[in-house]
């Protein structure tokens, strides 16, 4: 009874290598986190990428869009006259009547102003910033 002291040998393991080796479900486990791991990483990567490939195109139509804008016919602006008798003149619109399509413009300090349709002026790109409010 006390003196005899048997061991079992499922209980205790031959090799200490065998006992912290990892069986191989707990392996085939680790494997699939670590290629989860990388695979998430690449979709996140080709994600990254096509989000900036979208920024990049939606920048370009905004600028190509901007570029064709019209300007706004609006207080200090400069434009040409296009058409009548002060065809090439450069004037300042001093008002903008949208009810009729016209504007008032300033073609020089001696000349009073002048109603004209918006078709027959262009934009210059210019603005006069004392007129401007």
């Amino acid at each position: 009874m006390g003196g005899d002291r048997r061991t079992n040998s499922a209980e205790q393991p031959e090799d200490d290598d065998k006992a912290d080796s990892p069986s191989p479900k707990q392996i085939e486990n680790d494997v699939r986190e670590i290629t989860g791991a990388s695979n998430a990483r690449e979709k996140n990567e080709q994600r990254r990428e096509s989000l900036l490939s979208m920024l990049h195109a939606s920048e370009k139509r905004h600028k190509l869009a901007t570029s064709r804008r019209q300007s706004v016919l609006a207080k200090g602006v400069e434009v040409i006259i296009s058409q009548g008798e002060s065809a090439g003149e450069t004037a300042v619109i001093l008002d903008a009547d949208y009810i009729n399509n016209r504007v008032l413009l300033s073609l020089n300090e001696q000349t009073a102003p002048l109603w004209l349709p918006f078709s027959h002026v262009n934009s210059s790109g210019k603005s006069d910033p004392h007129l401007a409010s």
